[in-house]
């Protein structure tokens, strides 16, 4: 494996200010890891912050690695496993009633990742064990803390309760959860933000100005260019030099309409 540069998942979390859009990237990524896990025949059975490692590749992107699979089983996709492992805070309901279990637990081990990421804290937690595991079977995870409040999305909540499902049958699935408008709000919000910076960044200049040049003048202008890069025609032949003092002049143009000053946004 490559060396990776960003430490572990908890460490990073101790040290970083995570948005809810860092949340959303980090959970994408852990589920897809998990869905190709599954495909292969393979349960992690003991994902936690400090088994995912992160990888910067920019001052706001990522990508993170799943690791440590000593505990990991390979099997049928039907095969029940019986015997009972993993880190505490993070184990399954259906690992403790030893009713058999299958994949749906790297699921329930999500949801206490991400309920820990926003609270700082895990949703069933006890300085006893025994009580840690009655709180895991019959607990309904609490949302009273303020960072649930007015830190995340209501679909950021609701996906957390559909991974903490108790039972098993009725818990999200890796598609349903790449499919949950917890992920999907996140990239629409994300996407208009884009777009705004793009605006501030001259675009909605360069829409402004295109509406100077005709569509004829332009029309020719791209035939005559392309022409041009094809190799068939010069650059100083008068198509391209009369289509380009078209725009430069309707450019200036633009740029010098007293009326714009009035069209502030």
């Amino acid at each position: 494996m490559e060396q990776v540069h960003g430490g572990d998942l908890q460490s990073y979390l101790q040290k970083t200010v995570v948005s809810e859009a860092n949340i959303v990237e980090i959970m994408r990524q852990l589920i897809m890891g998990i869905g190709y896990l599954h495909e292969c025949g393979i349960i992690h059975r003991d994902l936690k912050p400090e088994n995912i490692l992160i990888e910067p590749k920019s001052s706001d992107t990522f990508r993170i690695k799943i690791t440590d699979f000593g505990l990991s089983k390979l099997g049928a996709p039907s095969e029940l496993s019986l015997d009972c492992c993993g880190t505490p805070a993070y184990v399954a309901p259906e690992v403790l009633h030893k009713v058999g279990y299958r994949g749906q637990v790297d699921l329930w081990a999500c949801g206490i990742i991400l309920y820990s990421m926003i609270s700082k804290k895990f949703p069933f937690q006890s300085n006893d064990r025994k009580q840690t595991f009655m709180q895991i079977k019959q607990k309904e995870p609490d949302f009273s803390d303020i960072s649930f409040q007015e830190e995340v999305s209501p679909e950021c909540v609701d996906f957390i309760r559909r991974l903490l499902e108790k039972d098993p049958a009725k818990r999200i699935s890796v598609d349903q959860a790449l499919k949950h408008k917890f992920f999907h709000n996140q990239d629409a919000k994300q996407k208009k933000k884009q777009a705004a910076v793009a605006m501030t960044n001259g675009e909605e200049g360069q829409s402004k100005f295109m509406d100077y040049v005709s569509n004829p003048a332009l029309a020719a202008l791209k035939q005559a260019e392309q022409a041009e890069h094809q190799g068939i025609l010069d650059g100083n032949v008068p198509e391209i030099k009369a289509g380009r003092q078209t725009i430069f002049m309707r450019r200036d143009n633009a740029e010098s309409d007293p009326e714009d000053d009035n069209n502030q946004i």
